[in-house]
């Protein structure tokens, strides 16, 4: 049985020496029971609802009958409504959201099985399209067959088209090989124009956008097939879909080398630009370290600002993972938001703690504030969006190998325009302007990273006595010297002209 825990803050802000609400909310969400339970993409609609797609998986039970989709709305406020559609002798993975603002329904994308033999058996698939007004209402749906039996639908995406049509792009793979496909239909599902790419090894498409002037379609993806491997944008005639152009994003073949990788996500902003962010790796020797990198590129890909944003400590053990599904997004321009999971280990019942990662950019990807969640589990995201007050709101899943039991929660965090999430007083989940990692760590030399600038870090003792020499911090990510401290538990402080900023705690193993 599913449990729900919703903390809820509504935010009052000063202005002009009067406090008005402006429906600000913030709230954390945990979507827990007896299964691995995980809160995938994300979308969040003009009036600030918004919907999530959640899995819920059953590994004791045999597939099919192992994984079960469900659709979440979410309140303003972090309230919840849950949806299942289902069918006859058909099972339903949800795939991707979209919002349609021609009529202000959702386009729910999923790949479909028909299960035989009393529902223990799937066979065949196919992509099922369906229109849901916010309500969970079903206006239409329509069943397709665009590849042979056995593909595999990945990283769906919708764009909404000028003459109130939507594109859908999507990957068909029973291989590899795999194949690309186009697909534009109208507000009632049917089909206007189909087109299909030539197989390659591989396909990953990451989003699917207009180019900055409006003159092309703009495909992003990964695609490995001989000279065209690699992490590009194939531009596309608006009428017929054949291939114009291709751009490349950021790679260097000298020492140290170092490539834009996948996920990523790209989106198009005002005044003939767009931005882009994901995965960048940098490779010196036979090391190699990733972390999550934002971009503004010109009309013709060429990079007008670079802002590699978790850089700063080399250490192959240390990871970022972009939010997969989509990990920049935007409702204002000067307010870009990136997430990710940072700090990630590999593996997937993963016994170390970790967090979220979100930060907020204004419109040249100058960084205004980052904020790290958790701390107390195994995090990794899957959505993000950029909400419609101002803040952002986003998923995934979280593993505490102490309770959980080999079980995943899904989590939906929604952080304010200020970086701020309500937290129940009593959960062990964090909310941090500064952490230092590792933590615990045996080494003599650790890291603190924070946005905050202009301060002093200090450690002390369980007696509330200063040790240790204080730092003075005004970089990203500052070394932080631990020779001095003997084994055991320490409070550090983080300092600044108005006093404490950010408290934690350091174990010296």
């Amino acid at each position: 049985m599913k449990t729900i825990k919703t903390t809820l803050a509504v935010v009052l802000i000063s202005a002009l020496g009067c406090f008005t609400l402006i429906g600000q909310n913030s709230f954390y969400i945990e979507i827990g029971g007896n299964y691995n339970n995980s809160a995938n993409m994300i979308i969040n609609l003009p009036n600030n609802y918004s919907y999530a797609a959640v899995s819920e998986m059953d590994y004791q039970a045999q597939w099919p009958e192992t994984v079960r989709y469900y659709i979440y709305k979410i309140s303003p406020t972090g309230d919840t409504l849950s949806w299942k559609y289902e069918k006859q002798d058909t099972l339903l993975l949800y795939n991707q959201l979209f919002y349609d603002q021609t009529t202000g329904n959702i386009i729910v994308c999923a790949k479909g099985y028909k299960l035989e033999e009393g529902g223990t058996v799937a066979t065949g698939d196919f992509i099922w399209l369906a229109s849901i007004t916010p309500g969970f209402e079903l206006n239409w749906e329509r069943t397709y067959h665009f590849a042979p039996p056995g593909f595999a639908l990945r990283w769906a995406h919708f764009l909404q088209l000028d003459n109130e049509e939507i594109l859908f792009a999507g990957v068909s793979s029973h291989g590899p090989p795999s194949k690309m496909f186009l697909f534009r239909f109208n507000n009632i599902g049917d089909s206007l124009q189909f087109k299909g790419f030539p197989e390659v090894l591989g396909y990953d498409i990451w989003a699917l956008t207009y180019s900055p002037d409006s003159t092309a379609f703009w495909l992003h993806q990964t695609r490995y097939a001989g000279d065209s491997s690699g992490f590009n944008c194939l531009v596309l005639d608006l009428t017929t879909y054949d291939s114009l152009n291709t751009f490349y994003y950021p790679e260097y073949n000298g020492y140290p080398s170092y490539a834009f990788h996948d996920p990523y996500s790209a989106k198009i902003l005002p005044g003939n630009t767009f931005v882009a962010a994901g995965q960048y790796w940098v490779y010196e020797g036979n090391n190699s370290i990733d972390y999550l990198g934002a971009f503004k590129f010109d009309a013709g890909f060429n990079v007008l600002v670079e802002n590699r944003l978790t850089e700063g400590i080399y250490n192959e053990n240390i990871q970022v993972y972009p939010s997969t599904d989509n990990c920049i997004d935007y409702v204002y321009p000067d307010q870009i938001y990136v997430g990710g999971a940072f700090y990630v280990p590999p593996g997937y019942w993963n016994t170390a703690d970790n967090w979220v990662y979100v930060a907020k950019l204004d419109q040249e990807m100058g960084l205004l504030w980052e904020k790290y969640l958790g701390g107390d589990a195994y995090y990794r995201s899957y959505g993000m969006a950029a909400t419609h007050d101002g803040g952002v709101i986003i998923t995934g899943k979280r593993y505490d190998e102490n309770t959980n039991d080999f079980e995943h929660d899904g989590f939906a965090w929604k952080l304010d325009a200020d970086g701020y999430v309500a937290i129940d007083e009593n959960s062990s989940v964090q909310l941090k302007s500064a952490i230092v990692y590792p933590n615990p760590s045996p080494e003599n030399t650790v890291y603190l990273r924070t946005a905050l600038r202009n301060a002093v870090f200090m450690f002390f003792d369980l007696n509330g006595t200063q040790t240790g020499s204080p730092t003075h911090v005004n970089g990203v990510v500052t070394a932080i010297d631990v020779s001095p401290l003997k084994r055991g538990a320490y409070a550090w402080k983080l300092i600044g002209e108005k006093g404490v900023l950010e408290t934690g705690k350091f174990i010296k193993q």
